[in-house]
């Protein structure tokens, strides 16, 4: 099978399949693989919601501790540590990829502790969240 989509974050990494199927693999102290619990995997993995669900993704991005999503219905979903990188789910520390609720976008990157998203309308709405030091949000504090 094809790789249509890539990703790394500090010490983890996350691929989408042609078909849509996500793995990831790497450190995953902070439940950042989104696999329901914090062992590191030295080899890719199906996250399993995603492939429990028949969800097909289309986009990832991998910051320090979290990884993004975004599905086939431009559904966000994430997972990992959320203290600082605010996933939006209202979790601090997400083991299993959640949905991010009442949310659409088209693009997404991830930081260290911050992210950014497009949502989907016809405006295109920019979003940061996350850590705001140094501008990293783009905006004044």
């Amino acid at each position: 099978m094809r790789v249509a989509a890539v990703a790394c974050g500090a010490f983890h990494s996350a691929i989408i399949l042609e078909n849509g199927v996500t793995l990831v693999f790497g450190l995953n102290r902070c439940g950042q693989l989104g696999i329901n619990n914090t062992k590191d995997k030295l080899v890719p993995v199906e996250v399993p919601i995603f492939s429990q669900n028949n969800i097909r993704m289309k986009r990832v991005a991998c910051g320090k501790s979290h990884t993004l999503w975004i599905d086939t219905k431009n559904n966000v979903w994430g997972a990992g540590r959320g203290i600082c990188t605010g996933l939006g789910s209202g979790d601090t520390n997400e083991l299993l990829a959640q949905r991010i609720p009442n949310f659409k976008a088209i693009n997404i990157a991830a930081g260290e502790a911050h992210s950014m998203a497009i949502d989907d309308t016809k405006e295109g709405q920019l979003y940061t969240w996350g850590f705001g030091g140094f501008g990293a949000l783009g905006k004044y504090n």
